[in-house]
């Protein structure tokens, strides 16, 4: 199985969001969850990343007044 980078931000933010929470009622703590969390950062950290694209099909001029 692999995951995207999208679904560790996912994952990240999840906890995040999780760790945020003071009354919490899950079965891990907050050191075991943030630990979690800088692991996945750390993975995200490591990871190589190429960015392929198509040539667009239009551009956009200088003139072209869009703000």
């Amino acid at each position: 199985m692999k995951l995207t980078a999208h679904e560790l931000a996912v994952i990240i933010d999840t906890l995040n969001h999780s760790l945020a929470v003071s009354n919490w009622n899950g079965y891990y703590t907050a050191q075991s969850r943030e630990n979690v969390r800088n692991v996945i950062a750390q993975i995200m950290d490591e990871m190589s990343v190429e960015i392929i694209t198509d040539k667009p099909n239009f551009t956009i001029d200088a003139d072209a007044a869009i703000s």
